[in-house]
């Protein structure tokens, strides 16, 4: 699988499934901090590779410091990059489209919708999903509900083609 991430200035190459990932990344234009206190501790609470010499370990620091609202670190927080462009295409072996995934509605129990409401609203109210009317023919999306043995759950899943 081929992905293809296209912004603006800089460039990175990675190695993904024996295919080359070329990202052009732009400048990070997240949303400020509201916890700079937070952030602060969670640095200094960092643990850090004892192997590291002090030079590189400032200098992650001051990279960390310098786009903070990059990087999750405090209660409801979730790193973001907003961008003017973003291309992403994905190939699958011999030019195969994976086949549109269709399950019907099966019944949860009064305690999971709860869950799945809850963990809708605060992705809303992240910024991480957005409501649509409806969702095209062509999409793929698997939402899933992972219930921890502690008794939280967490909804993950989705995929878009």
């Amino acid at each position: 699988m081929t992905c293809t991430k296209k912004i603006r200035t800089t460039v990175a190459t990675a190695e993904c499934d024996n295919e080359c990932l070329d990202v052009q990344v732009g400048e990070p234009k997240g949303k400020d901090t509201q916890e700079p206190e937070e952030f602060e501790i969670a640095l200094q609470l960092a643990n850090w590779d004892q192997t590291l010499p002090n030079s590189d370990k400032q200098d992650i620091i001051n990279l960390v410091s310098k786009y903070p609202m990059v990087f999750a670190h405090g209660s409801q927080q979730l790193g973001e990059v907003t961008t003017e462009e973003f291309d992403i295409k994905l190939t699958a072996p011999d030019g195969q489209h994976p086949p549109r995934l269709q399950k019907k509605a099966y019944p949860a129990s009064p305690q999971k919708h709860k869950d799945i409401e809850a963990n809708i609203e605060e992705l809303l109210s992240l910024g991480v999903i957005e409501q649509v009317d409806r969702t095209p023919k062509d999409a793929i999306v698997s939402p899933v509900l992972i219930q921890y043995q502690n008794g939280k759950a967490t909804l993950c899943g989705g995929l878009e083609l």
